[in-house]
């Protein structure tokens, strides 16, 4: 049978584990995050030439300029909308391969969110068979009253321990899943009418993040170092 301190040493070395797949699921989904928000961008670039508004013709200036040197194809240009037909074909085709992406970036975030939740469950699991050893530990005083005094204290320290990461992981995966929320909306809600106003803020959220703390999960990531 092994020693008392080898007992201790293995729910932290299970939590270690688990904290560790979870962290190394949170830069997955950091890695989905930058590539949805690429897409995102693109996708408002190439909407933004397809809805950019026709070159004004009502000036006497540009009436005048247009008279002088209004060449077969720049009217030809004017007359499609200020819209070139190759700039055009190519929109329709960053707009349909953006937003391809983009679902299939939500679809994977979905399934690391449901991964976190796993391990966050994990991690609650072990916490309550500790806390049950606590319980049974306290249960039990016999007549070495110092020696049953520090194994309490030790399970109580290992407690303490392990509820800190068990915490950190339930926080940090609270706040990705609303980060996801967000962004699932953002992508249901895209399409050909969405305004250049809409995509601009979508981006900037989708940028900012506003549903994670970032000392929260520095305090996350300093945990992983310890």
């Amino acid at each position: 049978m092994g020693s008392s301190g080898e007992e201790r040493s293995e729910p932290r070395e299970i939590m270690a584990r688990i904290y560790s797949d979870f962290m190394l699921r949170i830069t997955k989904y950091d890695e989905l995050v930058l590539e949805g928000g690429k897409l995102l961008t693109t996708f408002r670039q190439a909407l933004g030439i397809l809805v950019r508004p026709p070159i004004g013709t009502s000036s006497n200036l540009v009436e005048h300029i247009l008279k002088d040197c209004g060449t077969k194809q720049v009217l030809s240009y004017i007359a499609a909308g200020s819209v070139k037909a190759d700039d055009g074909a190519q929109s329709v085709s960053k707009l349909s391969t953006c937003y391809c992406g983009l679902q299939n970036s939500i679809s994977k975030a979905e399934l690391v969110v449901g991964e976190l939740e796993s391990l966050v469950k994990d991690a609650a699991s072990l916490m309550e068979a500790i806390i049950d050893n606590c319980e049974d530990a306290c249960s039990c005083f016999d007549s070495s009253r110092i020696t049953n005094e520090e194994n309490l204290s030790s399970q109580n320290l290992l407690k303490l321990e392990l509820t800190n990461y068990a915490s950190t992981m339930a926080l940090t995966c609270s706040m990705v899943k609303l980060d996801y929320t967000m962004q699932a909306r953002i992508v249901s809600s895209l399409g050909l009418k969405s305004s250049p106003g809409e995509l601009e803020t979508y981006s900037e959220m989708w940028s900012l993040r506003p549903y994670i703390d970032d000392e929260a999960m520095q305090n996350a990531w300093s945990l992983l170092r310890l």
